[in-house]
């Protein structure tokens, strides 16, 4: 995570496009590698210790924009922020909704995530077409 919060700028800059982000000085190529095995290994360890845990990675820097973190780096941060607030919630929900028993914390972030991703895909799928 220090890693992504650490060349974050340069993120930003990516987000202009491969010319525009080498007309400005930033090596495309390494930061693209550094964002992608970053990234890859964050993931590796995240699925490694809890499990796949469905949505979570697309909803919450969704979220996170609300917020107004439009940068890269706030962004970023706010997200390790915010799902650590929502699978704490979704854990607790799914320790208590069915005691004494204990349902898969997949199938609470499932449940809430797959209805927001759909209206994500409908809002930029009508959006795009208007273009």
């Amino acid at each position: 995570m220090t890693v992504l919060v650490l060349i974050a700028p340069q993120i930003d800059i990516l987000k202009l496009g491969e010319e525009t982000s080498i007309t400005l000085g930033v090596n495309y190529k390494r930061t693209m590698g550094i964002v992608l095995i970053s990234t890859s290994v964050l993931l590796a360890f995240t699925i490694a210790s809890s499990g796949i845990i469905g949505f979570v990675g697309l909803v919450i820097p969704h979220v996170a924009s609300w917020f107004g973190a439009n940068k890269m780096r706030q962004k970023l941060i706010l997200s390790f922020i915010l799902g650590g607030i929502f699978l704490l919630v979704c854990d607790t929900v799914a320790r208590t909704i069915v005691a004494p028993g204990e349902m898969a914390i997949g199938a609470i972030t499932g449940i809430i995530g797959a209805p927001y991703f759909l209206y994500l895909l409908i809002k930029n799928g009508i959006s795009r077409r208007k273009e």
